[in-house]
């Protein structure tokens, strides 16, 4: 089904259930996941504010912070990486039957697996794909076809009766006729059509404010709903309607409003929002949602749902088909998997999160201790001094009455103890416990990195 067969009266009660479906998704988005995420991040990235917030007598008299999250992540990553990218091919492939036939067939799949796979240079997809579900605990990427096209002009002749049922099948292809000239029993006609320039699978990674689905949905693969958010230019949209992607482009450049970003947009991005050229249409932004959906299509109210693939921006449908694949394109890889939530509550970070903020605590407590002990205190008794400036300056000469050792003192400080030490090594040791991870098997081992 696509776009322009759908009457203005049914676009708007698609667009009513969609707007339905996404103000649900993306409550629950900020609700439930941003803040998390957020959260995850700041204790990743080990922030200073976060921990000003927790410890703020502490954080007056130190800044430091233990980066136990962001370390253990950070060296696990080689190790994850060469497990699945050390050979050659990423993916091997072997024939179901054992017979030559279905060898070589299944020998032929895995070289165009793996050809588009490093066409879509899917080491760093991978690599940003597992990164991502460490800090947040969940790692997305979209996997869909990608299509450019290009125009292309032909010259046709046809009779005068075939050009009369070419033009009008010829428009709703979305050939444009650019001009037609009589000639001996017909027409000379010249055309501009579509030609498809790239066409190949697309793998690309998602933050974790480009995904939406529904709060009810306990796996992606029976959510009635899942959309990738996107922010785009309405020359990108142009664009997509010349090719015959999108329609209906004009009537969103008038009524479109400028994206509302999410925190996550923000932090990512502080000057996100920034347009500092907005004389050119072209560059102006809205949020779009490309939505897998399974909606009743029938004016029957009890009538049956059908997959859509239905692309909604401030209230306009761009496009709208069949989604013949019965399945939406977005994988999730969480390390913490909660059978009974696509966004489990409790992540890798949330494994160590405690430990580092005891470590933090412990550090400072540490450093002003040593701070203390380096560069003490001293009691001055200003009757015996000559001029009680010579301290407060630190002058070289101090000038005293008497005996030196009546008119100042060092403060006693006390010692740093020997079990803060013993605590260290009891967090360190509660770490590789709970993540698996040691000092070692980190990083890549000496006959790999030979090798």
């Amino acid at each position: 089904m696509k776009t322009q067969n759908i009457s203005d009266a049914k676009r708007q009660e698609i667009v009513s259930k969609l707007q339905m479906d996404i103000d649900a998704a993306n409550a629950y988005y900020e609700k439930e996941i941003e803040p998390k995420i957020m959260e995850r991040y700041a204790i990743y990235r080990a922030e200073p504010g976060f921990y000003k917030k927790m410890f703020p007598d502490l954080s007056k008299r130190s800044s430091i912070t233990s980066t136990d999250v962001q370390d253990t992540i950070e060296s696990t990553m080689p190790s994850m990486m060469k497990t699945f990218f050390g050979s050659t091919d990423v993916v091997t492939i072997q024939g179901a039957d054992g017979t030559d036939q279905d060898n070589d067939r299944a020998e032929k799949m895995q070289e165009l697996i793996n050809y588009e796979l490093d066409k879509n240079k899917f080491f760093m997809t991978f690599y940003q794909w597992a990164k991502d579900a460490l800090i947040t605990n969940a790692g997305i990427i979209k996997v869909d076809w990608d299509r450019e096209y290009k125009p292309v002009q032909d010259t046709l002749e046809m009779g005068v009766d075939a050009y009369e049922q070419y033009r009008p099948q010829a428009e709703a292809m979305g050939i444009k006729v650019l001009s037609s000239t009589p000639i001996p029993d017909g027409f000379s006609v010249t055309i501009e059509r579509q030609e498809i320039s790239k066409n190949q699978p697309r793998i690309m990674n998602l933050m974790a404010s480009e995904f939406r689905f529904s709060p009810d949905a306990l796996s992606l693969n029976d959510a009635d709903f899942v959309a990738h958010r996107k922010i785009v230019t309405l020359d990108y949209l142009r664009k997509q309607q010349a090719s015959g992607m999108y329609s209906h482009v004009d009537e969103l450049t008038e009524k479109g409003q400028a994206p509302e970003y999410t925190a996550l947009d923000t932090q990512n991005n502080e000057d996100i929002d920034d347009e500092p050229n907005q004389s050119d249409s072209g560059r102006r932004k809205v949020e779009l949602y490309e939505c897998y959906v399974n909606i009743n299509m029938s004016d029957d109210p009890d009538g049956p749902l059908t997959p859509m693939i239905i692309t909604v921006s401030n209230g306009v449908i761009l496009r709208a088909e069949e989604n013949t694949y019965e399945r939406n394109p977005f994988f999730v890889l969480c390390p913490r998997v909660d059978p009974h939530k696509i966004w489990p509550d409790t992540g890798f970070v949330d494994l160590i999160a405690q430990l580092q903020h005891a470590k933090t605590a412990i550090l400072r407590q540490m450093i002003v201790n040593i701070a203390q002990g380096n560069d003490g205190k001293l009691a001055v008794d200003p009757s015996r001094l000559t001029d009680i400036n010579d301290v407060i300056e630190n002058a070289r000469v101090i000038r005293v009455n008497g005996n030196v050792s009546e008119a100042i003192q060092p403060v006693p400080t006390s010692a740093l103890q020997s079990w803060t030490f013993d605590m260290m090594e009891y967090l360190d040791t509660t770490k590789e416990n709970r993540t698996g991870i040691t000092k070692y098997n980190q990083g890549m081992d000496g006959n790999s990195l030979n090798k």
